[in-house]
């Protein structure tokens, strides 16, 4: 899925989903939300994700994707998301432009 603001794309991500009951359409993933799918589809809520971000550089694939340089810098963004009762609902991979996003982290 490639993620744009003003048409620019900033990010592109890669995502598995070992609980889909079905394929997803483009549509489908293009209308809501991909947690959102997991669980209409699943009918379980997802409790908890773990994060990971690092470096990463440009391969040439993502320069033609992102239209970066090639080995410019970028956030990888590993997710694991896992349902209430312990079953993995997705993995993704997401190579961010660093120049156009920023994290905030709250804890409470």
């Amino acid at each position: 899925r490639l993620h744009l603001v003003d048409n620019d794309p900033i990010a592109v991500g890669y995502s598995h989903f070992p609980a889909f009951p079905h394929e997803l359409s483009w549509e489908e993933t293009e209308k809501e939300p991909t947690w959102v799918l997991l669980e209409k589809a699943t009918q379980h809520h997802i409790s908890r994700s773990d994060i990971a971000i690092r470096l990463a550089f440009a391969d040439k694939g993502l320069v033609d994707v992102l239209g970066t340089d090639k080995n410019a810098p970028l956030f990888l963004l590993e997710r694991t998301s896992w349902f209430e009762n312990g079953q993995c609902a997705e993995n993704s991979r997401f190579f961010i432009r660093p120049e156009r996003y920023e994290f905030i982290l709250s804890n409470s």
